[in-house]
């Protein structure tokens, strides 16, 4: 059972398989930096702030070059409403891990969720970008652009991200 694997339960919604399959890695992997920030991923997601916020403040902590992990951070953050300290979490992310596109993506939410338009318009042009591949590959169900592996979770992402704009359009 490997990282992947959590992922993927969390992301086809089988959050009791991801529950067992964290509790293993962390388990057998307490120090490793990809472990917490997943982790903290899943939390957030399960409206866990607490705890995600404590795994990925502990990824960051293990592994400071870790731009994965400062990701996460900045999602967990920003979702727990510090967005100040998500848009410094963020900045680190892209700084540390710039060919990371949820570096970038939770970046861009959490500049949105601070009203920086100046910044978030220097992004657009690479977040559009991201967002029209992951869409293509998504129609057209690939999974490899040019040399870089287009993973399903990050395809997932784009399209819960579509979602998510939507509603709150519907609830204007």
């Amino acid at each position: 059972m490997g990282l992947a694997a959590a992922q993927q339960d969390m992301f086809d919604n089988r959050y009791t398989a991801a529950d067992g399959d964290y509790a293993r890695l962390l388990a057998a992997a307490p120090n490793v930096a990809d472990v917490h920030a997943g982790f903290a991923l899943f939390l957030n997601y399960r409206n866990d702030f607490g705890d995600a916020l404590r795994h990925a403040r502990r990824g960051v902590v293990l592994d400071r070059r870790s731009g994965a992990a400062a990701a996460v951070l900045c999602r967990v953050q920003d979702w727990s409403g510090d967005i100040n300290h998500a848009v410094v979490s963020g900045r680190s992310a892209v700084r540390l891990a710039a060919e990371n596109p949820l570096a970038h993506l939770f970046y861009a939410e959490a500049l949105a969720d601070s009203g920086d338009q100046d910044t978030l318009t220097l992004l657009r042009p690479y977040l559009d970008s991201l967002h029209a591949q992951a869409r293509l590959a998504a129609l057209a169900g690939l999974r490899h652009l040019g040399d870089t592996t287009l993973p399903q979770r990050v395809v997932a992402l784009f399209d819960d991200a579509d979602m998510q704009v939507q509603a709150a359009a519907l609830a204007m």
